[in-house]
């Protein structure tokens, strides 16, 4: 009875750990993976949902050039987003 009631909370848990992963998550998890274009895609999703740390993501891949085309100025201006987000979390003293 042990054995499935800690097989059952091992099978509820990884479910429920992966039901909490967000698309900022889900780039990483691309990222490590080598698939850079689903990374742009998923870190974009999230940085267009106010999240600073995928912005900054987005905007590294847009300086190398991984999974879109390198371009300078769209690099430049996800990380000015994320500067504003940081910087108002910051000065509410919510800052991640």
């Amino acid at each position: 009875m042990k054995s499935l009631f800690a097989f059952t909370l091992a099978i509820g848990l990884s479910v429920g750990s992966a039901a909490l992963a967000g698309p900022r998550e889900d780039a990483d998890a691309a990222w490590r993976a080598g698939d850079y274009a689903k990374a742009v895609t998923l870190f974009r999703q999230a940085a267009e949902q106010g999240d600073p740390v995928a912005m900054t993501s987005l905007a590294r891949q847009y300086e190398q050039g991984s999974g879109t085309a390198k371009n300078l100025d769209e690099a430049a201006r996800w990380n000015r987003r994320a500067a504003d987000v940081f910087r108002a979390r910051a000065e509410q003293g919510d800052a991640e």
